[in-house]
């Protein structure tokens, strides 16, 4: 993520509630995600939840890999941070913004 996103767009997303079925060397697999970003710049925090539809695929080395990933939007939220709102601690930046 750091070479996709700059420091000041933090992204935290959890999948959890995996739905899979296995046939043989293939696969597939249904993920609910929750995730929330802040757009620092623009001093902005979106919430979300999706359901990720994934394809995997076991390769001659034994280990299973995405052979294809996509997700549709349960919803999608911005909301403006208040001048009171204060980052404190980012990982990816220098300082804090």
């Amino acid at each position: 993520m750091r070479t996709s996103l700059p420091a000041s767009i933090i992204t935290v997303h959890h999948c959890h509630h995996p739905e899979l079925v296995i046939d043989g060397d293939t696969a597939s697999g249904t993920w609910y995600l929750e995730d929330r970003v802040l757009v620092l710049e623009q001093r902005l925090q979106l919430t979300g939840a999706a359901f990720y539809d994934d394809r995997y695929v076991r390769e001659a080395d034994g280990a299973w890999r995405i052979s294809r990933t996509g997700y549709v939007r349960s919803y999608e939220a911005t909301e403006a941070l208040p001048d009171s709102w204060r980052l404190t601690a980012n990982r990816f930046a220098a300082s804090p913004a």
